[in-house]
């Protein structure tokens, strides 16, 4: 197996399976696929949105697709929350 600097992708891209330094990636158990679900992508839906200045300002610190990240910290909020029963969701709708 060849030794080949982090920084040089034309050489790493030319190397086939059998050459190529597999050893630091760990095998998945089953157990990493237990609670895997499939998850169709959502339609998404252009809002306005109030937020404290600090939040927005540390979201767009992120980068790009600082949105996407905002998103999924919503959506883990959600999913965290979804067991309560108080939380009745309205039939699907566009905003």
């Amino acid at each position: 197996m060849k030794n080949i600097p982090p920084d040089d992708w034309d050489e790493f891209d030319a190397l086939d399976d059998d050459e190529m330094d597999l050893i630091d990636i760990p095998s998945l158990q089953p157990s990493f696929f237990e609670n895997d679900t499939a998850r169709q992508p959502q339609p998404k839906y252009t809002i306005s949105l109030q937020l404290e200045r600090d939040v927005l300002v540390w979201f767009r610190a992120q980068g790009p697709g600082w949105e996407k990240h905002m998103a999924g910290a919503l959506r883990q909020y959600m999913e965290a929350h979804k067991s309560n029963n108080h939380d009745k969701q309205k039939p699907d709708r566009a905003p």
